[in-house]
């Protein structure tokens, strides 16, 4: 069961402990206006964008004119499947077929079929696209380039792609008439890339109409000559069975056999002759509605030189550039407020924990930061290992992690993780409670270099301390000590055939022993389950005065509900402005379901008080 120690709290922070009072204090729309007037410069550049990007948009796009012929797409028969030949193949035209159509218009295989058919387009459509913006490339291809590349060969994707990006295709309701348009900056190229496109969508859709009424008639013709085949053996049949019958001159069992196996010849025969009947009226139709089905299909109006204007006039850019500019503002500051749901408080009513504030620790200032790099840069001396089996421990990259107790000890951090280290030694190592892990929601809130710290501080304190490495996915203590990643450790004890002891590292710090992750776990789930890390854990606390273990972050993987079992305080990390609420309290409710021996929360990375 969890401890509760809150009264035992040098300076508790005040304040009711209840999850509700978080949600309560951010709920309703009074915030939005709030948080509207604290992003309100956020909101002015954004409004300053919004009428910048309409001007840049204005002038970098020159007038541009539309050009739209009228096509009607007529009916449309669908193929059908050759088991459902014996249905009528007269389909009028649905809506499906209709916006299968519409889509066709601005299709890749309609503009790759046009553009080979009229490769003079293409010079019109290069001067509209390299004309449209001022921010093009200097490796543009020109007019005449375009042209050139036409005639060795079909259009390239990019050519097919800037033509179809000049093309438009609306459906007029109720009708099937499509409209196809055409921009440019040129008012006769629009017009001449309309009638194009418009001449070679009606040419595509004849010819697939012819090509699905080819299809249809070779399925029908297939389907007579398979009934024909079945017809002309059931007639066979037939003449056979009746030559039989006027052979048998006494055997009535066997006439009776005879006179029913032609009965049921004759019926399949009439079976298949009504069958070809059928066929044949299906091909006769289909054959006599080929051509009516296609009338009708083409341009009914065609494009003119009466264009109108797609650019709108220049006050209407700049009030629409501004008003969007604002209303993104706006949206920006309510999306930062509604999702800004990080843990922003040092009060326990606002964290919505009912756990005490073990300690703030304040985030690293720029000079502690340049001290921990420094350090890192340096490495920090280890001494030899008192594993015979491994060569001595080289120092190297650690990416910048360093104990803030050794590279800054003076500075305000580690002042701060000292009083954390002496409360956290009153509350469980005054009580008997050696073994303490430290873990957090999810990666990234400082576990590792509190734990890390939390040990040193130990260690000056004259404790005999053992660090942990139980992170066995992404292990990081070996970083802070300069050690090698594959060094044998805990992952190598749960394995058998060494004991735990052999494993252990000593520090540079005195009274600090180190037991790292050890070699790579396939499965590190799996091995923290296992009664052998517990016994091991439990049989060497009497051997020392502290034991921490950092542990993975709880996340979507229960490596730390294992590790909790063993431990007699869990530590429970968080991250000012990072770690999220629901999340936080998600995994408290896993630890809670573990029975884990909760103890209070560390708030990582404090940049500013907030205890309203």
């Amino acid at each position: 069961m969890p401890i509760d120690l809150s009264q035992e709290i040098i300076s508790p922070p005040s304040g009711d402990t209840n999850y509700g009072d978080w949600n309560h204090r951010n709920r309703g729309i009074g915030r939005y206006f709030r948080a509207c007037r604290s992003y309100k410069v956020s909101i002015g550049i954004f409004f300053l964008f919004g009428i910048v990007g309409s001007l840049l948009y204005r002038y970098s796009f020159p007038q541009l004119y539309r050009g739209s012929v009228l096509v009607n797409v007529g009916r449309d028969v669908p193929i059908p499947a050759e088991e459902s030949l014996t249905a009528s193949a007269d389909v009028a035209s649905s809506e499906i077929s209709l916006r299968t159509k519409l889509t066709l218009a601005t299709s890749v295989s309609l503009a790759q079929s046009i553009l080979s058919h009229n490769p003079q387009l293409l010079s019109l459509v290069a001067s509209a696209t390299t004309s449209r913006s001022l921010f093009l490339s200097d490796n543009t291809p020109r007019p005449s380039q375009e042209f050139d590349t036409q005639l060795r060969g079909q259009a390239s994707a990019a050519q097919i792609q800037s033509y179809l990006g000049l093309i438009s295709s609306f459906l007029i309701p109720g009708t099937t008439l499509v409209r196809i348009s055409a921009v440019s900056s040129d008012p006769l190229a629009a017009v001449k890339i309309a009638n194009a496109h418009g001449q070679g969508f009606v040419d595509f859709i004849l010819q697939q109409q012819r090509n699905a009424r080819e299809t249809i008639q070779k399925l029908l013709t297939r389907k007579k000559n398979d009934l024909l085949e079945k017809y002309s053996k059931a007639v066979e049949r037939k003449r056979t069975l009746l030559e039989e019958l006027g052979k048998i001159d006494q055997a009535p069992a066997t006439e009776w056999k005879v006179r029913a196996d032609l009965e049921v010849a004759k019926q399949i025969a009439e079976a298949y002759q009504k069958s070809l009947g059928r066929i044949e009226e299906q091909i006769q139709r289909s054959s006599l509605m080929a051509d009516s089905d296609l009338e009708g299909i083409g341009i009914v109006d065609h494009a003119t030189s009466e264009l109108s204007s797609t650019t709108s006039s220049f006050a209407y850019i700049i009030a629409s550039g501004g008003i969007l500019g604002f209303v993104c503002g706006i949206l920006f500051a309510i999306f930062r407020e509604a999702t800004n749901s990080s843990i922003n408080s040092l009060r326990s009513s606002s964290l919505g924990f009912d756990l005490p504030i073990l300690a703030s620790i304040p985030a690293l200032s720029s000079e502690t930061r340049k001290a921990v790099i420094r350090l890192s840069s340096l490495g920090v001396k280890s001494k030899n290992t008192i594993i015979s089996s491994l060569n001595p421990l080289r120092i190297k990259d650690r990416f910048n992690r360093a104990p803030i107790l050794l590279a800054a000890q003076f500075s305000p951090e580690g002042e701060a993780i000292r009083a954390m280290a002496a409360s956290l030694s009153h509350l469980t190592l005054k009580s008997g409670l050696k073994v303490i892990l430290f873990t957090s929601p999810d990666s990234g809130e400082g576990k590792t270099s509190l734990a890390v710290d939390t040990a040193i501080a130990f260690a000056h304190m004259h404790l005999k301390t053992l660090l942990i490495d139980a992170n066995l996915r992404s292990p990081a203590i070996h970083q802070f000590f300069g050690l090698e990643k594959d060094a044998s450790g805990l992952f190598d004890f749960a394995l058998g055939g060494q004991e735990i002891t052999d494993l252990f590292v000593e520090s540079s710090v005195e009274n600090l022993t180190l037991l790292l992750s050890g070699s790579p776990a396939p499965l590190p789930t799996l091995i923290l389950d296992n009664e052998i890390i517990t016994s091991g854990i439990r049989s060497i606390a009497p051997l020392y005065d502290a034991i921490i273990i950092d542990a993975p972050g709880l996340g979507a993987v229960a490596d730390c509900l294992f590790l909790a079992e063993v431990a007699h305080a869990v530590v429970f990390v968080v991250r000012f402005n990072v770690t999220d609420h629901q999340k936080a309290i998600s995994a408290l409710e896993k630890l809670r379901q573990f029975d884990a021996p909760l103890i209070g929360t560390v708030v990582n990375g404090v940049t500013g008080l907030d205890i309203s």
